[in-house]
């Protein structure tokens, strides 16, 4: 395939070089809640973006030629407030646009160098997609050097082919990808067809983890094909109407036998990828809790997709150049970095709270399979925010006084990530356990709820305001 028609469907990066702002004062006495309005405007044009782009674009908007921690750390919290209001979503180092198209492939070739570490996995996962679906079977040395091709990049150097393969083993491990027995890869085989999708018009079609489309409600279906309700009711409801929205949920229901092989998968193969086989199955033959289950696996599948790290990381094997951070520039910095712990927090207790209990269900209603499955890729991704978090602060090397406070934060960002990646296999004991045991006049009930009292997070407040007043004679200011 040519060059040019493997360009063909491809946009070119938009640059957001007009912010529209009339510039008062220094960029540094701006307060973040103003300066949310320009992270905004710069997603809109450019997300997903990388953090270091966002500040880049604002810091010219004040006509300064660089930036520091403290221009980095006001950005980090404007782009705190910014997703706060619910105008943007972070994820690891970059910012994305609420809104649910699928992610594009863009071609940096104008203004500026496309640099690999400011695309994000995503997007590169599209790009190889995008080249397969095109060209079909391309082995994988080829496959790197066309996709940073298509993004611009013009020498194929140690670090882009690092970054692409690491974006392709984690599409393996998703079982987006297959390696064929002649050492060529290939878009993995449509699970419900058996056959290659060769629909050239889904080349984008990768979306953004917590980005897809509103899925539709799936119905059961009947062996005319006609939809209805199942006359067993649903696999899982809420307990009693006092429990709604409480995260407690009845596991008392069932489907009944004879109408579970008429149960039909419904919604679009891809929103599975990356499942496991079990997992996969749970949402085709949806047994006894089969809503429940079908959440907390594909949890725990999504959580596994980052072993690599999390592994590395426990091991210290993970390359991290370690930066000293300068005494005037650690309020900040540790602000903004509890600031992200907040934020992975927050989005935790209203994934679990709205989006997981829409998804299964309400009481003497079907959960519905792909807003379960998007529930746990939300939850896989702020997995991954935490491991991130915990990267930040291994890279960072405080000044003494504020060392036992960093390690206090890094203890309780490392047990957050923990809670995350133990949650599913721990609901799913719980889960089997109550199923296991003889029905009774009241039904065993779960509650969802993850504590994060244990994260001590007043300790940590406390102890900043401590070492505020130490370092610099003043607490720190409310």
């Amino acid at each position: 395939m040519t060059r040019e028609n493997l360009y063909a469907d491809v946009s070119t990066y938009e640059i957001c070089s007009d912010l529209c702002v009339h510039v008062v004062g220094e960029l540094l006495d701006q307060k973040p809640d103003v300066l949310a309005d320009l992270v905004a405007k710069v997603v809109n044009v450019e997300g997903p973006v990388h953090f270091q782009e966002v500040v880049k674009r604002i810091r010219v908007a004040w006509g300064l030629k660089r930036s520091g921690n403290r221009i980095n750390n006001l950005v980090a919290k404007a782009i705190f407030h910014a997703e706060r209001q619910g105008r943007v979503r972070k994820r690891g180092d970059f910012i994305w646009s609420n809104s649910t198209d699928p992610v594009r492939v863009r071609r940096r070739n104008r203004t500026e160098q496309a640099k690999i570490e400011f695309i994000c996995d995503e997007e590169i996962a599209a790009s190889i997609e995008m080249i397969l679906r095109r060209q079909f079977a391309t082995p994988p040395e080829e496959l790197v050097v066309q996709a940073s091709r298509v993004f611009g990049i013009k020498a194929t150097h140690a670090t882009v082919s690092t970054r692409i393969g690491e974006v392709m083993d984690k599409l393996l491990a998703k079982r987006v990808l297959r390696k064929l027995s002649n050492g060529m890869m290939d878009v993995a085989m449509d699970f419900q067809s058996g056959k290659h999708d060769t629909n050239h018009n889904s080349g984008n079609s990768i979306g953004a983890p917590g980005h897809q489309a509103k899925p539709a409600r799936p119905a059961s279906s009947t062996a005319e094909g006609q939809s209805s309700v199942l006359p067993s009711g649903p696999t899982l409801r809420l307990g009693s109407e006092a429990d709604q929205g409480n995260g407690i949920f009845d596991l008392s229901r069932s489907v009944d036998a004879d109408n579970r092989a008429a149960l039909k998968l419904t919604t679009r193969h891809e929103e599975f990828r990356g499942l496991s086989h079990d997992t996969i199955k749970l949402a085709i033959e949806r047994p006894t809790c089969w809503e429940i289950l079908l959440f907390l696996k594909a949890l725990i599948d999504e959580v596994s997709s980052y072993a690599n790290l999390r592994d590395a990381l426990e091991r210290g094997t993970k390359p991290i150049a370690v930066e000293n951070l300068l005494l005037e520039d650690t309020p900040d910095w540790i602000s903004s970095r509890l600031c992200e712990m907040s934020s992975i927090v927050q989005n935790l207790g209203t994934t679990l709270e709205k989006d997981v209990q829409v998804a299964l269900g309400p009481a003497g209603k079907p959960g519905d399979v792909s807003a379960i499955v998007v529930a746990s890729r939300k939850m896989g991704l702020l997995y991954k925010e935490s491991l991130d978090l915990f990267v930040r602060f291994k890279a960072i090397r405080p000044e003494p006084i504020f060392t036992d406070l960093f390690q206090e934060i890094e203890t309780a960002v490392r047990r957050l990530a923990h809670k995350i990646e133990t949650y599913g296999p721990t609901l799913l004991t719980i889960v089997g356990e109550a199923l296991s045991r003889p029905k009774t006049a009241n039904p065993p009930q779960v509650n969802l709820a993850i504590d994060f009292n244990d994260l001590n997070l007043k300790k940590i407040e406390a102890m900043l305001k401590s070492r505020l007043f130490s370092a610099f004679g003043i607490p720190e200011k409310s």
